[in-house]
């Protein structure tokens, strides 16, 4: 069976690891937190705001020059290297491409976040936040630039990407990643009467052995016969808490109460409603 990782599922997907398993295992996509408008528009904004622009106009801390590229473009790798039953490859859209005047590539992705403590250090501390939630995401991106799929495997792995993954990149070859990084807008708290947003870059370390020791990782958790357990939290007192601490699973629980269902399937540890759909 062919696996496409996608870059996005790195981050926030993969902080509980029975939602990563329903998914990746079954198939269980929860959609009970789509971005809002208020979120799409930020989007547009940021892809306008960078658009033919200069990196080192647009980031001067990359401490680098070169020249937009492109936009939204979509990529996929090759087979990566796991010892695993399946393959995987990763494959996804990233946000904008420079091509640098040493003739490497700069992928940047974009990010809208909340508000820090306009210092200093908490700033730092907010840089250091993003580059470890959005790392494996950069170096996903980064993977499948530098790996890209032949067209052998794109015809072969195409039926499970049917939304055009490999349309774009094929035959572009290899291309040397030398940076990746977030570019992330702030609204500024300092605002009173309008929106106004600050700009910052959070450089992420380029690490192909790591991203594919996380593959592993994950190709293993979707290997198992019955769900992981929930991310757990840390409750009152410091016991350790199922309930609340993923939103997901909770979503998952309260939709399995609403049809009057509440035990678990004792083989695959997902709502029965949910093993009807999925036959």
């Amino acid at each position: 069976m062919i696996i496409k990782i996608r870059p996005s599922d790195t981050s926030f997907l993969w902080g509980c690891k029975r939602c990563f398993w329903l998914k990746y295992k079954h198939g269980v996509i929860n959609e009970s937190f789509p971005a809002g408008g208020l979120t799409r528009n930020l989007a547009t904004v940021q892809a306008n705001q960078v658009r033919d622009q200069r990196i080192e106009k647009l980031i001067p801390s990359i401490g680098c020059c070169g020249e937009f590229h492109s936009e939204e473009k979509n990529v996929a790798s090759e087979p990566i290297p796991v010892n695993s039953e399946h393959t995987f490859f990763t494959g996804g859209r990233y946000d904008a491409l420079w091509e640098m005047d040493d003739d490497s590539v700069a992928c940047i992705d974009l990010k809208s976040t909340t508000a820090a403590r306009f210092d200093p250090a908490a700033q730092e501390r907010k840089k250091t936040k993003l580059a470890e939630t959005y790392g494996w995401q950069c170096n996903a991106y980064a993977f499948a630039l530098k790996h890209p799929a032949s067209e052998s495997f794109a015809a072969e792995a195409k039926p499970e990407a049917p939304r055009g993954t490999f349309g774009n990149m094929l035959g572009g070859g290899s291309r040397k990643v030398s940076h990746i990084g977030l570019l992330f807008y702030q609204i500024d708290p300092l605002s009173e009467d309008t929106y106004k947003t600050i700009r910052d870059y959070a450089p992420v370390a380029i690490n192909e052995k790591g991203f594919i020791a996380w593959v592993q990782e994950a190709a293993d958790i979707i290997a198992l016969d019955e769900a992981p357990e929930p991310r757990m939290g840390i409750g009152s007192g410091g016991n350790l808490i199922k309930s609340g601490s993923c939103e997901d699973c909770l979503y998952l629980e309260r939709f399995s109460m609403k049809f009057g269902v509440t035990e678990q399937l004792p083989d695959h540890g997902i709502p029965p409603v949910f093993g009807e759909l999925l036959g």
